[in-house]
């Protein structure tokens, strides 16, 4: 895999865990040391965590198993989910969700330590264990071995790797921009008299999940993954194979025109989530993470129903209504059967869906563009662990 020497993590770096101070106890709580859990780094940008939502107080600190980490430690999230990670700009402590890396500043960089966990993750996410939720253990992130180039090449290939990943997050930026022109445009123009209606008023049959792949089954089948949909946009490569206990094209055949919903993941904002899936796709499987909804097109233009779904006076009402289950946040039928659904006029309708098929024009071209830069960091991130830069 690599032209350099493997090392394990526990050689190179001090592996600590973290802990949570009795929450009852007022006089632990809202003190002036930062306390970071894996919902901190869920939402950064980069590789860079300064000020995490909740601070201890000392006594905090000395009452629960939490470390103090200096700057430039790793942050590595453990469990719910495995592998988020951060580097700590401020001294900071951390919940029992972290698995959190000290390195040895003369033998490894922590920048480089983040891009070589990022590039061995696959790797990582096997080693958890557990029957309710996966969680790596301490003795498993010091067994963990990464490339182990000399300093010099590790700053190499840590400035290489960020000044791509800085190009691809730009793009990105960009794509989201659009998006928000297309809400904005479509919000201005219907104003107040979008009517809300009841979602069940407006999708021609009932709401339906998708059934999950087993390892038992005997029926083969080709299955979405949830990253099909949770861009926003319908990805029909995002599949993979599976067995099944029931036929799965009699419950969960993907067809043209349907929105199809995340029930949830390990990020609470991409729940609820939904793209429509075009065009049509034969033997092709939605998964039981995912709902599918049919609007009424002769209600609401086919081309505007994910720009409305995905929109915030949608959105909003969804995450309001997600709950969390072994630590991730998840949607039902039940509670998406509900959501008041803005209807434009159809006049509108019609002057929307106009402009939403120029802006997808120059989104599409974004989305090309992101994908080949994403494409492009791959080979760079592949040479870089190959000891080829």
């Amino acid at each position: 895999m690599s032209a350099w020497p493997m090392v394990a993590l526990g050689e190179v770096c001090k592996v600590v865990s973290g802990g949570t101070p009795k929450t009852t106890e007022s006089s632990y709580w809202d003190g002036d040391i930062p306390w970071a859990t894996p919902k901190d780094l869920s939402s950064l940008k980069g590789n860079y965590i300064d000020k995490p939502a909740r601070f201890i107080t000392a006594e905090g600190l000395k009452s629960s198993s939490a470390v103090m980490l200096p700057p430039n430690s790793v942050l590595l999230s453990s469990r719910a989910p495995i592998g988020l990670l951060a580097i700590n700009t401020t001294a900071m402590a951390t919940n029992q969700g972290f698995k959190s890396l000290i390195p040895d500043r003369a033998r490894i960089e922590p920048h480089y330590l983040v891009e070589a966990l990022k590039f061995r993750l696959p790797d990582l996410l096997n080693q958890g264990n557990g029957a309710t939720f996966k969680e790596v253990s301490k003795a498993a992130v010091e067994r963990f071995q990464i490339p182990f180039p000399p300093l010099s090449a590790q700053r190499r290939i840590a400035q290489k790797l960020e000044a791509s990943r800085r190009a691809l997050r730009a793009a990105e930026v960009q794509v989201e921009e659009l998006r928000n022109i297309i809400e904005e445009i479509a919000y201005s123009n219907s104003g107040q008299s979008a009517e809300m209606h009841a979602l069940n008023d407006i999708l021609t049959r009932p709401l339906r999940n998708g059934v999950s792949p087993s390892a038992k089954g005997k029926y083969a089948g080709t299955v979405l993954t949830l990253s099909a949909i949770t861009g926003g946009h319908f990805r029909e490569f995002a599949r993979k194979n599976g067995f099944f206990d029931v036929p799965p094209l009699s419950k969960a055949r993907v067809e043209d025109g349907s929105l199809l919903i995340c029930r949830g993941n390990g990020n609470r904002r991409l729940v609820g989530i939904g793209a429509l899936a075009r065009p049509e796709f034969r033997d092709l499987i939605f998964p039981d993470t995912m709902i599918e909804a049919r609007f009424d097109a002769s209600r609401v233009r086919p081309e505007l129903v994910p720009h409305l779904w995905n929109s915030g006076v949608v959105q909003r009402q969804i995450q309001g209504r997600a709950k969390t289950t072994n630590g991730t946040y998840k949607v039902s039928q039940a509670d998406l059967r509900d959501i008041r659904f803005p209807v434009p006029s159809l006049e509108t309708q019609g002057k929307l869906a106009a402009i939403v098929r120029q802006i997808e024009r120059v989104e599409a071209d974004m989305q090309a563009r992101l994908s080949l830069s994403g494409t492009l960091f791959d080979a760079l991130q592949y040479r870089a662990f190959r000891g080829e830069l």
